[in-house]
């Protein structure tokens, strides 16, 4: 029994016969669609900050989410090194859409 895939017309592919693949080939295209659409997001956000100042506050969320979940980890030490630059990443850039969010409710 075979699902599609991200990739339009082509089933995913059975390692062996275990269905653990196409469950984890399932996984991974949730989560490649749901980072796809973050980015169009982000996009959206870059090229027309006024019109679409309402995503700004998802964006902040997202990376609040992100970051607390890895610091938590990290505070358990029970994190790799390597989630850890992407967190002092996300922590920047959560602080410059503030900035940008309060900055554009200022104007509009």
């Amino acid at each position: 029994m075979h699902s599609r895939s991200c990739v339009r017309g082509r089933a995913p592919q059975r390692i062996a016969g275990s269905e653990r693949s196409i469950a984890v080939s399932r996984w991974f295209c949730a989560v490649s669609r749901g980072a796809t659409d973050r980015l169009r997001g982000y996009v959206a956000v870059a090229r027309r900050p006024r019109d679409n100042r309402n995503l700004i506050p998802y964006g902040i969320l997202l990376k609040v989410s992100y970051c607390s979940v890895v610091f938590a980890y990290w505070f358990l030490r029970r994190l790799s090194f390597i989630w850890k630059p992407f967190a002092i990443i996300d922590v920047v850039f959560g602080v410059l859409f503030w900035l940008a969010y309060r900055e554009l409710s200022s104007v509009a």
